[in-house]
């Protein structure tokens, strides 16, 4: 008979790889599907990958712009491009390019994002204005600009900031003008364009802002450019007219823009032809086509911006009385509000109101249509409001007492940053690296939690926890042990070794403050802390509402709870939510002033003088709200509107100087000179009442608090309370 033997490591090993080789044999199917699918998953991804590069993330759009070298319309009168580019939208397109010659000078705006740029152009700030057949009447195709000057003093009329809102262009001869276009525009094509503004030029554009400002689209846009005149110094429309006119011809054909009503255009001509026109207006002197070539050469000019079709378009100020108005004007003349049942368009471009204007200070608002900011299911639309705001300034700066010249204060261009060469595409491993591989040590260490219920293990004391998350922040040694003493004894439980108890012997509330000394352990620099105080008796909640306190320098608390005693105490910012909505946000006394808008006034009386008490504090406040009332006392909610909290002082004062009188009157003689004294000083009250006064015991008066806040929120929005 065999007699049993202990069998050695290597025979168990031994008979735990036969099992396991046994066992995976007759599982060989499920194996090899677990090998297969990371890789099967890996080239589904790779397929995803290039479909969307190759199919929808390819063609002139995503990626910058090259040399057209056959620009045709409908496939005839095909022509080389030396700069700019073949444009769609114009009816254009482009049949062969060449791929070695890519850059801004050959790009849209919209290709512009993927170009190179060392040194970005800066561009004028332009003003957003309405297409020219939504403007409002009677300035059509002229732009209206409404203003709400200050009504107090000192007073601006619409005279006074014309000039500097939309500027009169300076005086340019020939030579002057040749010297501006060479600063223009740099030998390597970068555009300075914030010279026009120096200049005095104000442009706008009904073109959408887009993402960037390597090309401003107000400059490369079908919807063309306008140069927008203030009728100062003589300078209009009507005046440049013959200029106008007489050089828009050399711009070509006059086009119906794109969705402008059938027959229906206006006179446009290239961006260099109406400068020329403004020199011969303003110096009579004349810059021939030569000329211009001479100074720009051969330089590559960024999306031949100098080319873009533009109109003179005059710029008419109406006064209105108030912010509200404007708003009423923007709305209802936006062509798809429909005030009146009709679509009639009667729009506007970004507008102001001067609120408030002295030597020190200036509040200025600015109302521009929000659906301009639309970036069609894309990244928001580049907002052109700064033109407009910085207008406002230069005309306060140079209308106050005092003022200088408006151009200290004046926005002279936008631009954005330099960049590398880029291409929009799809890359799986920057959207899965950071799930597999994100540096999640990093966020422990930054970060603190106390759950609303208790994540203890019952076998470890509350020591053994600290040691536990401290090592998890990579806390060691003294430094660790010295977190831990501070952590137990900071929530009560270092004295009597309680800190060396299992968990399992706590009580709920010696719980709850273990886990609020987890959440701080490590010092993190964001702490969540869901309702901590939850379970705890009088004492230990406001010893933790202590190392709440204590804990606050340094770092971010945010702390949930239903104690809107507890909140008051600890946030310094509080947001209210009803019903799963937030309500309103802000530090506890603001949100108790803003939205309360009552004092809470207590009121006891003697017996019988009830139906007193209630007409003494209906005649104090007549749209008094009574919330409470046992016995004698009354609790009412006063409106601010009613009454101010020194009114309900005065009140009370004669009210008791009324029973005084009362008292003296049925009780003791008294001499008729001193009644004669106090009854005279209850009459002089404003606030004095007439009938006989109730007897007052007790009274009191305090702000609302933020429970009555949260209630006021609830019946509003119509959550389930148990008030009745």
């Amino acid at each position: 008979m065999h007699t049993p033997q202990t069998a050695t490591f290597g025979a168990q090993a031994n008979a735990l790889l036969r099992k396991s080789a046994t066992y995976q044999k007759r599982n060989v199917r499920t194996n090899i599907c677990l090998l297969s699918s990371p890789i099967f998953f890996c080239v589904i991804l790779l397929i995803i990958k290039l479909l969307i590069n190759n199919v929808f993330l390819s063609g002139p759009d995503f990626e910058c712009g090259c040399k057209c070298m056959q620009c045709c319309r409908n496939g005839q009168n095909c022509r080389e491009l030396q700069q700019g580019f073949c444009d769609t939208d114009q009816g254009y397109e482009c049949k062969r390019f060449d791929k070695d010659k890519c850059g801004l000078a050959y790009s849209s705006s919209v290709q512009a994002s993927w170009c190179e740029v060392k040194d970005p152009s800066s561009w004028p700030p332009v003003v957003q204005v309405p297409r020219w057949w939504r403007r409002a009447k009677p300035a059509r195709p002229g732009v209206t600009q409404l203003l709400a000057a200050p009504s107090s003093a000192p007073s601006f009329t619409a005279a006074d900031l014309n000039g500097y809102i939309y500027t009169r262009p300076s005086r340019m001869d020939r030579t002057a003008f040749l010297q501006f276009l060479e600063q223009l525009i740099t030998a390597n094509g970068t555009v300075n364009g914030h010279l026009f503004t120096k200049a005095g030029f104000t442009f706008g554009t009904s073109a959408p802002g887009g993402q960037q400002k390597y090309i401003e689209s107000a400059f490369s846009a079908s919807n063309g450019l306008d140069l927008l005149l203030p009728n100062v110094g003589g300078l209009s429309c009507a005046a440049l007219g013959v200029n106008f006119t007489s050089l828009a011809s050399q711009g070509g054909p006059v086009q119906p823009a794109k969705g402008a009503p059938v027959n229906q255009t206006r006179v446009t001509a290239p961006l260099i032809n109406v400068l020329i026109a403004f020199v011969q207006f303003s110096s009579g002197t004349t810059v021939t086509e030569a000329e211009v070539l001479a100074v720009l050469g051969s330089r590559p000019v960024v999306a031949d911006f100098l080319e873009q079709d533009t109109s003179c378009t005059d710029v008419v100020m109406a006064p209105v009385a108030t912010g509200g108005d404007i708003d009423t004007l923007l709305y209802c003349g936006f062509y798809q509000a429909r005030c009146n049942g009709t679509p009639i368009a009667s729009e506007y471009p970004p507008a102001l109101e001067f609120s408030a204007a002295s030597a020190a200070s200036l509040s200025v608002s600015v109302f521009y249509n929000d659906t301009d900011a639309d970036g069609g299911g894309g990244p928001s639309n580049y907002l052109r409001v700064q033109r407009t705001l910085s207008g406002a300034v230069s005309a306060w700066w140079a209308n106050m007492p005092g003022g200088t010249q408006a151009d200290d204060v004046q926005l002279l261009g936008v631009m954005s940053m330099p960049k590398s060469t880029s291409k929009l595409k799809l890359d799986f491993s920057n959207l899965l690296g950071p799930l597999f591989y994100t540096c999640m040590n990093s966020i422990y260490r930054l970060m603190g939690v106390c759950p609303q219920h208790d994540l203890l293990w019952e076998q470890l004391t509350g020591e053994e926890h600290l040691l536990f998350y401290g090592r998890l922040k990579g806390l060691k040694g003294p430094v660790l042990l010295g977190a831990v003493a501070s952590g137990l004894k900071s929530v009560n439980l270092a004295n009597g070794g309680v800190g060396q108890k299992q968990s399992q012997k706590y009580s709920g509330g010696m719980k709850r403050r273990l886990s609020v000394a987890i959440s701080f352990i490590g010092d993190p620099q964001v702490v969540y802390l869901d309702e901590p105080s939850t379970g705890l008796d009088p004492a230990s909640r406001r010893n933790l509402w202590d190392v709440v306190r204590g804990n606050k320098e340094g770092r971010a608390i945010i702390l949930t709870t239903h104690s809107m005693e507890e909140a008051e105490i600890l946030c310094d910012r509080l947001g209210i939510f009803v019903d799963g909505q937030l309500v309103c946000i802000g530090n506890p006394r603001e949100i108790t002033a803003r939205y309360a808008g009552y004092f809470v006034f207590t009121l006891t009386v003697g017996h019988g003088h009830e139906e007193a008490a209630k007409a003494f504090v209906s005649h104090m406040s007549p749209n008094c709200r009574l919330t409470y009332a046992l016995g004698s006392t009354v609790k009412y909610e006063l409106p601010t509107a009613d009454i101010t909290l020194s009114g309900v002082f005065d009140a009370m004062a004669t009210a008791k100087t009324q029973m005084e009188v009362a008292r003296l009157t049925s009780a003791t003689p008294i001499g008729s000179h001193v009644l004669t004294a106090i009854r005279t000083a209850a009459a002089s009250s404003p606030t004095r009442w007439h009938a006989p006064g109730p007897q007052v015991l007790d009274w009191g008066v305090a702000n609302a608090t933020l429970e009555e806040v949260f209630i006021k929120f609830a019946r509003q929005i119509g959550a389930e309370t148990n008030e009745q």
